[in-house]
């Protein structure tokens, strides 16, 4: 049923005159007879009533094969949908073009061998509102043996194997050789042998003028129908009838209608000359007697009514006339309802809530049409003074616009307030050198948490808690909280590099009393007591630092930094040296932290930084901090990076202000939202990429954005 091959038909399209149409369909073996009747007819008359190009006719015929079937499929549940591929030709004297829909393929073995065109992966037809075919040229040449498949057949079998079959002398041959090669599964295919020599065509009812084409041979290969479906008859188009066109004046006669005509006999009207009377009289005679027929019975229908309505009125008159009492129908009256008891208490409740349901519902309109009001009121003074911070020169009288759109839109979860509220705060970030990043909790240890000092290495993180009676050395990692170490008389940790004699990185841990702790996987007791010399005066430092192989010590009390050089075996066992050879710095007597890249920073209690290099101070002058507070409580620096960004915490404002090496302000850090409220201390990782902050009892990780000053 999915085949068709059809001649010219009487009426084509006029660029349509010398082709012959070809069409392979395959729409699986369980799709109904109809179906394929519906889509390969649809296909046709597409074809032949197409002006335009072939290309343009094969393109509408799939078009509208394709639509007919995506139609039904929109119809009808989804195991009733069905899809296929279709092969469809327009052959001329010696050439024919070929379009493919779906998985189908055509061939053509001629004296230059075989010639095959495989179907692209295109979506199968019915799957898609629009078809995506593909064109295909194929010239004739003598003896060329076309093959149009509706299966992809390349896939099946090789192209050698194909043209063996294909080159075959007999039609029969060739079916017997498809047949073998498919095997078990099913192939819709035609078969198309292009002779030199072919019978005249048939004398045409109308007089044309057609090309001489050769007829080929036609041989279809189909698999068998479905056991539903009857078999279908074979494509025909009937003769084309003469015109008849009544001339006026002249009447034309029709058979009668008990006149029965032969099977495909065409009826000619007879028509009767002008000067012939008899025609004339007797259709006026048959006309009349239709009208007078017509009128008889309307006259008969008109005395039938008459006679029944005659018939009833009788029949009632007889029956009042006679004795007997005429039965009356009784309508049934309704009892009286006396109204109900007034309820005035009732009545006056309903009143009342009738009352406030309407007051509630005037003030909720009001209400809700006066916060509108309000809003676009508020929102209307925003962007004004968005407009004028963004045309102020002034960064003063802009800030000033800035602060007052914040001002006014704190409260408004509107997304044109919300939206104009985040432009607002970026402006005020800019002008502020604020960058917003991103900060990971690691740990919650609560807020009554407080820490000395951090120290991050090897994946770990170190914690100097403060306590009124004790003082803990707590590891953290991705593990629970470890401590490694308690003692009232804890001063300081610092992270070293490896050293000499350390085979790894290692923690010190300075205690009262000249006492050093180091933490160093290489030792099989961690963390353990090392040989140490106290710095001259018996003083106790209160901070400690590495750099290199080097351990310093800052002693306020002797106003001196001292410097540990190590031992062969990596010991700190030799007395050390003073780092101000000349006359030290009054400032260290109110020191409190420091940190060393090459230059030695001191943080003051009074939140003053100084700068050291070489045991002479370096110009370092903190400037241009934005902010009414600051109060740096701690500082850390790049060891790798000399003259590199230094880093202070501010528990002010909570957050890290970013110096340059001269004492500039470089940009200072911030949460997304917020502050770090609470920050008490800072580290910087091992690969100066990160920052660690203990602010509120909260672990956080902070990566570092990309500075002007790094």
């Amino acid at each position: 049923p999915g085949v068709v091959w059809m001649g010219e038909p009487m009426r084509p399209a006029l660029e349509r005159h010398g082709e012959q149409f070809a069409l392979v369909l395959d729409l699986g073996s369980d799709a109904p007879s109809r179906l394929y009747r519906e889509v390969r007819e649809i296909a046709a008359q597409t074809f032949w009533s197409t002006r335009g190009s072939v290309l343009a006719a094969l393109s509408q015929a799939a078009a509208a094969a394709n639509e007919a079937l995506f139609r039904h499929n929109r119809r009808v549940e989804a195991r009733e949908r069905y899809r296929g591929a279709l092969c469809c030709a327009a052959l001329r004297a010696e050439e024919a073009f070929v379009l493919l829909v779906g998985p189908a393929c055509a061939g053509a073995l001629s004296e230059g061998g075989l010639e095959l065109h495989p179907g692209q992966e295109t979506p199968p037809l019915g799957a898609w509102p629009f078809p995506d075919p593909i064109a295909v040229y194929i010239p004739f040449g003598p003896e060329t043996v076309l093959l149009l498949a509706a299966h992809p057949i390349h896939r099946w079998v090789t192209p050698d194997a194909l043209q063996q079959v294909l080159a075959r002398e007999a039609l029969e041959d060739i079916l017997d050789g498809l047949e073998q090669l498919t095997g078990e599964d099913s192939l819709t295919a035609l078969v198309v042998r292009w002779s030199e020599a072919a019978p005249a065509p048939a004398p045409s009812p109308r007089p044309r003028e057609k090309a001489s084409t050769p007829l080929p041979s036609v041989t279809v290969l189909a698999p068998p129908p479905p056991a539903e479906a009857q078999a279908l008859p074979e494509e025909t188009y009937p003769e084309e009838a003469p015109g008849f066109y009544p001339t006026p004046g002249i009447p034309a006669t029709a058979p009668s209608p008990g006149q029965e005509r032969a099977p495909g006999e065409t009826f000619i009207p007879r028509i009767h000359p002008a000067g012939e009377k008899r025609p004339v009289l007797a259709a006026a005679l048959a006309n009349a007697a239709h009208t007078t027929a017509a009128g008889a019975r309307r006259v008969g229908h008109a005395l039938a009514s008459g006679a029944a309505s005659l018939q009833r009125g009788m029949r009632t008159l007889f029956r009042r006339t006679l004795p007997g009492r005429e039965r009356r129908r009784v309508v049934p009256r309704r009892a009286y309802r006396p109204p109900p008891p007034e309820n005035r208490r009732l009545m006056a409740a309903l009143a009342l809530f009738i009352l406030l349901l309407v007051a509630a519902v005037t003030a909720g309109a009001w209400g809700r049409y006066g916060r509108d009001l309000a809003h676009n009121r508020m929102l209307s003074q925003a962007r004004q003074h968005a407009q004028e911070a963004q045309r102020a020169s002034d960064p003063a009288i802009a800030r000033s616009h800035w602060e007052s759109v914040l001002a006014i839109l704190a409260d408004d979860n509107h997304p044109d307030a919300v939206a104009l509220r985040t432009e607002a705060q970026s402006a005020l970030d800019r002008m502020d050198g604020i960058l917003r990043t991103p900060s990971v909790p690691l740990e919650d240890l609560g807020p009554s948490f407080a820490a000395r000092r951090m120290a991050v290495g090897n994946g770990w993180i170190f914690l100097l808690e403060i306590r009124a009676d004790n003082r803990y050395l707590h590891r953290l990692s991705e593990g629970p909280d470890e401590i490694l170490l308690n003692d009232p008389g804890l001063i300081d940790i610092a992270w070293n590099q490896p050293v000499r004699g350390l085979t790894r990185k290692a923690l010190f841990i300075l205690g009262t009393g000249g006492r050093l702790w180091t933490y160093d996987l290489a030792w099989p007791e961690n963390p353990r007591r090392a040989p140490f010399v106290s710095p001259p005066g018996g003083n106790e430092p209160v901070a400690i630092s590495t750099y290199g192989d080097r351990l310093y010590l800052l002693d306020p009390t002797a106003n001196q930094i001292w410097r540990y050089i190590p031992r062969e075996d990596g010991e700190f066992a030799r007395g050390p040296e003073a780092y101000f050879a000349a006359v030290a710095p009054r400032q260290l007597a109110i020191a409190r932290d420091m940190a060393i890249d090459g230059n030695i920073y001191v943080l003051s209690t009074d939140g003053t930084l100084a700068r050291y290099l070489n045991g002479a101070p370096v110009p370092f002058t903190v400037a241009g901090i934005p902010g009414a507070a600051f109060r740096p409580i701690a500082l850390a620096v790049d060891p790798a990076l000399t003259d590199g960004p230094v880093y202070l915490a501010d528990a002010a404002e909570g957050r890290v202000v970013v110096l340059r090496a001269t004492g500039e302000f470089c940009a200072q850090l911030r949460p997304q939202a917020g502050t770090w409220e609470g920050i008490q201390t800072l580290a910087l990782s091992e690969t100066g990429d990160a920052l660690y902050l203990l602010a509120g009892g909260r672990i956080y990780r902070v990566e570092i954005p990309s500075l002007p000053c790094r």
